[in-house]
């Protein structure tokens, strides 16, 4: 996995969270015939793509939809985490290759689509 966010025993399925139970700001409206947003993928969206950070000294979490990739399939979801590099802690910063492109605190996380 290279220089990827997980190390040792743990595995992209630790990724696979969602954003249970969190209200986030929505900028680009779903429908079932959704593509992924990479350029030149014709694969259907798997996952709505969610910017996620936690302001711990306030307990606030920060989430809205990524504005710079706000759906992925599975095989660009699985390339965005092996791919990145940094820590997946509050007000970390993680390089991804598709997602948060603007370089925001926090991290990304994955909310299936329902089909």
């Amino acid at each position: 996995m290279g220089d990827g966010i997980f190390k040792g025993k743990e595995s992209l399925a630790k990724i696979r969270k969602v954003v249970d139970n969190v209200d986030f700001k929505r900028y680009f409206d779903y429908t079932t015939d959704i593509r992924c947003s990479i350029e030149g993928c014709e694969s259907t969206a798997d996952f709505e793509v969610i910017l996620y950070d936690h302001y711990l000294k306030v307990n606030k979490i920060f989430a809205e939809q990524d504005l710079t990739c706000p759906f992925m399939c599975k095989k660009h979801m699985d390339e965005n985490e092996v791919n990145a590099k940094g820590d997946r802690v509050p007000r970390g910063r993680i390089n991804y290759p598709f997602s948060n492109q603007h370089s925001a605190q926090g991290y990304t996380k994955y909310s299936p689509l329902v089909q």
